[in-house]
């Protein structure tokens, strides 16, 4: 915690690239330019050694509320999945996982773009857009029907939520973070934490809940750090 300015995010925002080490185009790493105290390194050095053994590292950082509106759960699910490069809104997440999962993600992609038109763009159309849906029916030969029965069956299979339970936010930050089964050592910030509680006792609830799922039920190879102005 700590005043408007005194650096949280930026302290914030080293830690994350220090936690995955992050390379520069120049071959520099984070952790080669920091001048970090033998403590530090040594610390640093074990948590390589846990991610090793646990599908690598990870770091998922984002002020809330972000992408998610009203929910704790779609705001704190929405960070995890930008920081995998997938769209933070769960419909068009969901759908691009859906993609990815049978193989043609790339080709619907391809697809939309070849029709001059960016791909990302059109996901926020998601359920109205003719030419992913033509993309879709293009890609896989398994899905019957037209344009029109093709947007109402994403419709159908990608609703909008305004909410989801803890146990499927779980199941989703697993499925999105796991590789090859494990679930890497990661590291999720959640800056201005204290301003999205505000007053409201069933949203502090609802953030406390999720701290102690995150920390408990993803095998403890996550982390969860909170920044506000306030302690």
């Amino acid at each position: 915690s700590g005043f408007y300015g005194s650096g949280k995010s930026h302290l914030l925002k080293m830690f994350r690239h220090l936690w995955v080490d992050t390379r520069f185009p120049d071959g520099m790493t984070a952790r080669g330019l920091a001048r970090l105290p033998k403590e530090v390194q040594e610390h640093l050095r074990e948590l390589d050694t846990l991610g090793r053994r646990n599908g690598g590292l990870h770091a998922a950082a984002g002020t809330l509320p972000s992408g998610g509106g009203e929910s704790v759960r779609l705001a704190v699910l929405g960070i995890v999945l930008a920081s995998k490069g997938l769209p933070e809104a769960l419909p068009q997440a969901q759908f691009c996982m859906w993609l990815k999962k049978n193989g043609i993600f790339d080709q619907v992609k391809a697809a939309v773009e070849a029709g001059g038109k960016c791909f990302f763009d059109e996901l926020h159309d998601l359920y109205v857009s003719p030419i992913l849906a033509k993309a879709v029916l293009d890609a896989d030969q398994t899905f019957a029907g037209d344009i029109k029965q093709a947007r109402a069956a994403v419709r159908t299979q990608f609703p909008v939520m305004d909410d989801i339970s803890t146990s499927e936010f779980i199941r989703l930050v697993r499925e999105v973070l796991s590789v090859n089964g494990k679930v890497p050592c990661t590291v999720i910030v959640l800056d201005e934490i204290q301003l999205f509680i505000g007053m409201d006792p069933d949203r502090s609830r609802d953030v406390q809940e999720i701290a102690e799922a995150l920390c408990k039920q993803l095998d403890s190879n996550v982390m969860l750090i909170g920044a506000g102005q306030t302690a």
